[in-house]
């Protein structure tokens, strides 16, 4: 339990963007020093088997690899040597919530706090996002900052909610987990962000068609959508009328240029021209003559950037993670649903895993953050279900 708290408190510094405000914790790299030292701790007790012996793991280390690798070819080795310390920090949180999280109880009780962090992080960007304005700063973490970015990872968290309505028995935290959901929905069309939306929308849409009760599904996407119509700003509405016309738009233009440039990349470049170095290479390279002026552009989507930045195998590696984790969360529900006495609700979990990371993948295509800890957290939420969906229920969900 103890270990839980820890590893939340790291979720909460690097979440709410705490080393902003207290400046000694960015200083010091204290949430690096927290997920070091709870990492060894976990390996002296338990040892590595349980966490080598899954796909998602030996996926990651082969992502970490090719960084690795990329360091001795690349334009700016200091670019490729910053996202190895990123990715190495978040394997080694991936590797604790596994380590941490093998009771459905304390998986529950971690979805309501990570909820909760995100609702925070629009009640603390709420002037923002009630400003009627299109904004690219808010108080959050780093890669939490811009706009796309926070509505991506607030479209990630919507299905959650959702799940917290589903286990909560007692009306008022039932009524807590449709607030919550409502503010996480809020936040989302606050920041105008198309790809956000299209992320949520495809989570929705996931859910009718996988659930086994379409009619509960169906009526939630009719409320949000007459509440989005009813309630959404005009500047929302004229952003989501572009998504039809993305020849007149320069934001997408750009995109399908950057897009082009990346594949360009893989084929010159069969490892890719190194992590982090799509800007550099796209700005000395690859930036035709008709293409925006401005001449270091972001390829937004983590698709495109890992082509450009590790090549075709880089890609595969990265499709190979999305698709062992929504194969577990498929087997996961199968395998606790199957049961004689599966427990209340346990089989719902990884259904809405698996929209989290339809929201992930589809965001994914139009927003960057390959470096971002979505993707770490999704997929050791996914193994931490998968291990629980293997053995004998220990408890029922948290209520």
């Amino acid at each position: 339990m103890k270990a839980g708290l820890f590893f939340f408190a790291i979720i909460c510094i690097e979440y709410l963007g705490i080393g902003y405000f207290v400046p000694v914790v960015q200083t010091l790299h204290i949430p690096l020093l927290m997920v070091g030292s709870l990492f060894l701790y976990f390996v002296f007790r338990r040892g590595v088997s349980e966490l080598y012996s899954r796909q998602q793991t030996k996926l990651f280390l082969l992502f970490i690899a090719l960084t690795f690798l990329s360091m001795t070819y690349a334009n700016i080795t200091y670019y490729a040597f910053n996202v190895l310390k990123g990715q190495i920090g978040y394997i080694l949180l991936f590797s604790i919530v596994i380590y941490v999280f093998n009771h459905q109880k304390r998986l529950n009780a971690f979805i309501i706090g990570f909820v909760a962090v995100h609702v925070v992080l629009v009640l603390m960007n709420i002037d923002i996002l009630t400003s009627h304005q299109r904004v690219e700063s808010f108080q959050a973490g780093y890669f939490l900052g811009d706009g796309n970015d926070f509505g991506w990872a607030l479209a990630i968290v919507v299905p959650m909610s959702f799940y917290l309505i589903i286990i909560s028995k007692r009306v008022i935290l039932k009524f807590v987990g449709i607030i919550s959901c409502a503010i996480l929905i809020f936040g989302v069309v606050g920041t105008a962000s198309r790809g956000a939306t299209l992320a949520m929308a495809s989570s929705l849409l996931y859910y009718v068609v996988t659930s086994r009760r379409r009619l509960i599904p169906l009526f939630a996407m009719l409320i949000v959508a007459v509440g989005i119509a009813a309630y959404a700003p005009s500047q929302y509405i004229d952003r989501m009328e572009t998504i039809g016309k993305y020849t007149e738009d320069t934001s997408a233009l750009g995109r399908i240029t950057a897009w082009k440039a990346a594949t360009k990349m893989a084929i010159e470049h069969p490892l890719g021209v190194g992590a982090g170095n799509f800007n550099t290479a796209y700005g000395r390279e690859y930036r035709p003559d008709d293409a925006p002026s401005m001449r270091w552009y972001s390829v937004h989507s983590i698709y495109f950037s890992v082509l450009g930045e590790y090549g075709f195998i880089g890609l595969i590696t990265m499709l190979s993670i999305l698709f062992v984790n929504y194969r577990d969360n498929v087997r996961s529900r199968h395998s606790i649903a199957s049961r004689d006495n599966p427990g209340m609700d346990a089989s719902a979990w990884p259904l809405y895993l698996n929209m989290a990371l339809v929201a992930y993948a589809v965001g994914g295509i139009f927003l960057g953050g390959v470096g971002y800890p979505h993707l770490y957290i999704l997929s050791a939420l996914t193994v931490a279900t998968r291990v629980l969906s293997e053995e004998p229920i220990r408890t029922i969900p948290a209520r």
